[in-house]
């Protein structure tokens, strides 16, 4: 073989050898800008999948601070609510030193006490737990034991009169006091008067 040949086929060897290195280089290159696609892609729908997350993260979050919001009206509302019931029960049992009096030798109520009893008694059915106690007077005309079932009879005229509009036996307490202590003269029918009341006291603060 000639030194043309060799070197004829020598340059087909390298001819050969640098067309195997381009081919391997494209299928590298293109390997690469595959597993690069890939990647990016990858790369994309985890970030896709975060911004999801922060997006229902962000909707929780809002939803439990409108939670909170809502919870904390509602308390307020119950507060005021609880706050206007407390001041209508003070306002009705002061309001029943002057509206519980009663004739001569009697335990009838009149209409404006049962008037008066009747917006007690609306409230009273709101707090079961809320109790009251009845104290039952007299003039000093009669005698002592007269007096004593006398103040009896009022003080359960109005408790039954409670009871008749919803309020629970267990929440009236009441006591026959007669003719002692009394809060004005009995030496005049003004002062007699008077004397002739059933008290109303609310054994604990109220609590609604």
């Amino acid at each position: 073989m000639t030194q043309q040949h060799l070197l004829y086929r020598a340059l087909l060897f390298a001819i050969a050898v640098l067309i195997m290195n381009g081919l391997n280089a494209c299928t590298v290159t293109r390997e690469y800008a595959g597993d690069k696609t890939r990647a990016g892609g990858q790369q994309a729908e985890r970030q896709r999948m975060q911004e999801e997350m922060r997006v229902q993260q962000a909707r929780m979050q809002q939803e439990r601070d409108h939670e909170r919001m809502r919870e904390h009206m509602a308390m307020e509302a119950r507060e005021k609510q609880q706050a206007q019931w407390r001041e209508r029960l003070q306002t009705a049992v002061s309001g029943m030193h002057e509206k519980l009096r009663f004739r001569s030798a009697s335990s009838e109520l009149n209409d404006e006490a049962r008037e008066e009893l009747r917006k007690l008694s609306s409230l009273l059915v709101q707090a079961t737990s809320q109790k009251l106690k009845l104290k039952g007077y007299t003039d000093s005309r009669g005698g002592v034991n007269v007096n004593q079932a006398l103040a009896q009879a009022r003080v359960e005229a109005v408790r039954n009169e409670l009871i008749a509009q919803g309020v629970r036996p267990e929440q009236v307490e009441i006591m026959a006091a007669g003719e002692v202590s009394p809060i004005a003269t009995n030496q005049t029918a003004a002062g007699r008067a008077k004397n002739r009341r059933v008290e109303v006291e609310m054994l604990t603060p109220p609590s609604g």
